[in-house]
Order: structure tokens, then sequence, then C-alpha cells
């Protein structure tokens, strides 16, 4: 069969929840189009089973802009940078609710939460291999950038600065880059090949940077240069030393975690995943705290960060979804990763505390762990959405439940 076999006509008559166009061929067959809109005609090349490539937009949509950068057709970072504002903003509702109703889950959305739409991220991860970019959409290809319009300016110098730093390193790697405690960049840097002795030389006396961490592939520990540990403003206003690269965007973050804590109220309170404490610096003001979390660097951080605010937690390092939560536990708090929390579905269903406020960056998940919370007898009281990425499909979702 030919290419040209494969290329159809047809009309999006939906949005996927991971941001592509539900394209509809003559046949019947519905086909995922990454850069189309709800309600376009367009002209496609069907390249696997539920995929097509877009060719041509034959009747665009009124929501169609133009993208703010020149590498959004490629790159896999901004699939919704085409979506007006207004689009976007109704595309993520729709998206949650239509993944929530699924699981047979009625809701409203109470409150929309929005970000800068340029500009605010003050954390990304960039990939080095010779040039410096971002992954192409669904592929481990490198798209080349020379600019990133999403990037907080204080960051936009990062992409020249470690093209210049890996020259003569053979091989491959990841970059997360943030601010400092300076307000000045910092990066880890993973690499997977030979570096070069040069590039060591001049990581020694990298100028305008807070600090840098290089792991070479096989070492058990990294090369520290500088203060690389990434540090954001909190919601209180003070520094939060992260011992990951967190939220995407500083002031979306603080937002986040000032919601969440109104919806939280006082009395005993267990937070689940609680990570280097960016709910938990609002949490152990409100009552007796108890934060549970795996990742020992993470919960050195969490307790640092408490001590400089003359806060107290009992902490707790162990796996968030196996905690075994206390009697009487008034209030779990629980921001999980992409997979979601089963385990700890369970455990509240068994401790029965009267709230539960989740924390969500995947609505798939959520939907499919608050039917187990409705098992036990929670429904939902409260729903509000957050844009922590702006231009790009991704929604982050909190949720406060009641018995």
């Amino acid at each position: 069969m030919s290419r040209k076999d494969l290329e159809f006509s047809a009309r999006i008559v939906d949005m996927a929840p991971t941001g592509e166009g539900v394209a509809v061929l003559q046949d019947g067959r519905r086909v995922l189009v990454a850069g189309t809109l709800r309600d376009e005609r367009v002209r496609l090349r069907v390249e696997g089973p539920r995929r097509g490539c877009l060719l041509e937009v034959l009747e665009a949509s009124p929501d169609r802009v133009e993208p703010n950068c020149v590498h959004a057709r490629r790159c896999g970072g901004c699939d919704f940078m085409h979506l007006s504002s207004d689009a976007q903003r109704r595309e993520h509702e729709k998206a949650v609710l239509q993944l929530l109703r699924h699981r047979g889950i009625e809701a409203s959305i109470d409150a929309m939460h929005r970000a800068a739409e340029l500009g605010y991220r003050t954390r990304a991860r960039l990939v080095i291999k010779g040039a410096v970019g971002y992954r192409a959409a669904r592929s481990h290809s490198l798209v080349e950038i020379d600019a990133c319009p999403v990037l907080d300016e204080r960051l936009a110098p990062c992409i020249r600065a470690l093209r210049d730093l890996m020259t003569g390193a053979t091989g491959t790697g990841e970059a997360s880059v943030a601010l400092g405690r300076s307000g000045r960049p910092v990066a880890e840097i993973r690499w997977k090949g030979d570096l070069a002795p040069e590039v060591l030389a001049r990581a020694e006396r990298l100028d305008g940077w807070d600090g840098l961490r290089i792991w070479p592939e096989g070492s058990r520990q990294p090369m520290t240069f500088g203060a690389p540990s990434p540090v954001m403003t909190a919601a209180d206003g003070e520094p939060l030393v992260m011992a990951r690269f967190a939220q995407a965007s500083e002031r979306a973050a603080a937002t986040l975690a000032e919601r969440v804590a109104d919806m939280t109220g006082d009395g005993r309170i267990v937070e689940l995943f609680a990570g280097a404490g960016t709910f938990t610096v609002l949490l152990a003001v409100n009552g007796e705290l108890v934060a549970v979390e795996q990742d020992s660097e993470s919960l050195a951080c969490l307790r640092d960060n408490l001590r400089r605010r003359g806060l107290s937690a009992k902490l707790r390092e162990c796996d968030a979804n196996t905690f075994r939560i206390p009697r009487p536990t008034r209030c779990v708090v629980l921001d999980p990763p992409r997979a979601g929390a089963l385990g700890a579905m369970t455990a509240i269903n068994r401790a029965r505390p009267a709230t539960v406020v989740y924390v969500s960056c995947s609505p798939a998940t959520l939907a499919r762990d608050l039917v187990v919370l409705g098992e036990g007898g929670y429904r939902v009281d409260r729903l509000e959405l957050f844009e922590l990425f702006p231009q790009t499909s991704h929604v982050e979702v909190v949720v406060r439940l009641k018995r």
C-alpha cells in the first residue's frame, strides 16, 4: 500500500484527554491526530492502528491560533499552543469531567486557576545530544531549539550555556534546569557516554549559575559544582529547598498549595507523598500533622524546610501506599505520582477520616481512585482545576471529598 493510499480527509469530532483530536474516517475508524481541534476538517495520513499525522487543515476552527513558537509543530511539549486561551480552558474542563463521568462520578467544576500563558516555566527538562532541545512528540528524537517562549527569562540562557558546556562530550544526556537560591539557574545533568576533561574544566568556572550537578553513566555519586539545589518560593513567601525538580510554575504551585491548605481546615492531618514540603509548610500550622514520604533526599529537605520556619510535624519515611493511617485522623491530603494511589485508597477507607483532599496530575488515575473512595462512602464535595502547564493538555486537579 502506498503512502497516498493512507491519506484521508476527515472531520475532528472530539478531543481526547491526551490532547489529540479524534478523527472519524469514512470506514468508521477513529484515529488520534495531534495538532487538530474539535469540528475541524483535515487531511491526514494514517500511521498506525489508532494514530494519524496531520497533513493539512482544510476547514479551521475559530479557536485555532498561530502558535507563539516556531517549534510547536514538532516539539512534544506545548501540544495545545494552537488553541486559543478560552479553548484550552474548555478542553481541560471537558477532559476532566469526561474521565470522571466515564467512571460514574458526577461532579461540577467549582473553580479554574490559570497561570501566565508564556514565560511561566521555572523548571524544565532539556535533552542534550550535540544540540540542546526537547523530545519530539511521541518520539525520542531531538528537536533542537534556540529559544523557548514558555521558559522563565532567567532560564532562557540555559539553552546556549548547556550546549557550550557539553561541547566535546560524546553521548547523550538530560538536563533538569531550575532556579537556585539566588534566582540564578541550577541544573542536574544525567549523562550517558564519555565526558571530555574540558567539560569538567568549564563546569568549574561556569558563570551566571548557582550550581551544577553531573551524574556520569554508572556513577554512584554526582560531580557537584557550586550549590545546585533547586529552590522555589513557597506559598508562605519563604524559600523552599527541593530535592527534585518540582512543579513547572513557581507562582502556580504556590496558588495550588494555598487552595489545598484552605480545603483541609484544622485538626489532625495526614499528608501522603509529602515530597520536600510544598503543602507541608502550610499544613503544619493548621494542627497536628503527620507527613509521609518515601524518598530520603526529599524527606531531608522537608525536615530542613520545616526547621527553617520553626514548624514541626511527625515525619515518616515509608511508602505512602502502605502507610497505616492512624485513628482518629480528621483529614488526609495526598499528591501521588501519575500512577495514582490505589494502596492509599484502601488505607483511607479503613481509617475513615471525615475529609480527603486529593491532588492529581493525572485525571484518568484520579477517576479510578475515586471509585474506590466512593465504595468507602466518600463523595466529591469540591473540584478545582489548575492550569500549571499552560499551552499543554496537562491539567492539575484538586478534589475534596467528604463522608
